[in-house]
């Protein structure tokens, strides 16, 4: 049986770097190597940071088309966390980086997902029957912000229109214009100071420093909402007590009421357009202008 399981061990490894090279062909535009990769069964799933649920082939295969048109050149990189193999079903915890050009607008982006990917023996190989992935993002700092020294300054991250488009600012602006948000009653600040290339390179430590740090701040200046900027932020600031997607919340810290926005990276699969994103910054402006 150790045999066993150590030569699955082995042929395990192999399809993990043929999903490696085959997610960086993702990353150029083409998911034909992952595809060929998965089970194309009807118990395969796919969901998080390739976009939606979806379940049988009949879903999960144009899901991957649709995912990698959005990109148009880059990279990816893993780092494995844990590996759990029997003869027949595998399974991988991962860490994944990808730096990719968006296709719709040229620009770079970075992503950073936490994967879990389950694996299942057919006809004597190993194929994917199931991808987990979620976003690290909207928690710290990015390199290019911190470079300019302003919120929201990578290339393409669509927040500040977002701002204005939904009337929580008076006036087109950019990163630049971050500055003047103390004008409109607004400010923006981190879970995490610290920038860094992805979020998985933060610290427990620097989370429950953080935390605490952003309890007092907002207990000081008291603003009558918290808006959190993607579901991942706010779990990693309420923890055990977050529950559900973007929208009001019944937690409060100290008398402000609190609010989720979706994350406005073009790369957010869930809220994938300018528009459907908007939606829910719409809703901050009026949850934000009723009474407390």
């Amino acid at each position: 049986m150790a045999e066993a399981r150590g030569q699955a061990g082995n042929e395990l490894e192999q399809m993990r770097q043929l999903l490696l090279a085959a997610n960086n062909r993702f990353a150029q535009g083409d998911a034909a190597a992952l595809k060929a990769l998965c089970s194309h069964r009807e118990d395969v799933t796919l969901f998080g940071g390739a976009g939606g649920y979806e379940r049988g082939w009949e879903q999960v295969a144009p899901r991957y088309s649709w995912a990698s048109a959005n990109f148009s050149g880059g990279q990816m990189t893993s780092q494995v966390l844990a590996t759990h193999v029997s003869t027949d079903l595998a399974c991988t915890v991962e860490l994944e980086h990808w730096d990719v050009r968006l296709a719709s607008t040229g620009s770079m982006a970075s992503i950073d997902l936490r994967v879990t990917h389950v694996y299942r023996r057919e006809d004597g190989a190993w194929k994917v029957i199931h991808r987990h992935g979620e976003h690290l993002v909207g928690i710290n700092p990015s390199l290019r912000s911190a470079e300019v020294g302003h919120h929201f300054a990578s290339p393409g991250n669509p927040f500040w229109r977002l701002l204005h488009a939904a009337r929580l600012v008076p006036q087109a602006c950019t990163y630049e214009d971050d500055v003047r948000l103390p004008e409109w009653g607004l400010a923006l600040t981190n879970i995490v100071a610290r920038a860094t290339r992805a979020a998985s390179e933060l610290t427990s430590p620097e989370y429950a420093a953080g935390r605490l740090a952003l309890a007092r701040l907002i207990t000081r200046l008291k603003p009558r909402v918290v808006a959190f900027v993607g579901v991942t932020v706010y779990r990693e600031f309420f923890r055990a007590r977050a529950k559900g997607g973007p929208g009001p919340k019944p937690e409060r810290i100290g008398t402000a009421r609190v609010f989720v926005v979706p994350n406005p990276s073009g790369l957010n699969a869930a809220y994938p357009g300018f528009r459907d994103k908007l939606v829910w910054f719409r809703r901050l402006e009026r949850y934000a202008a009723r009474p407390s």
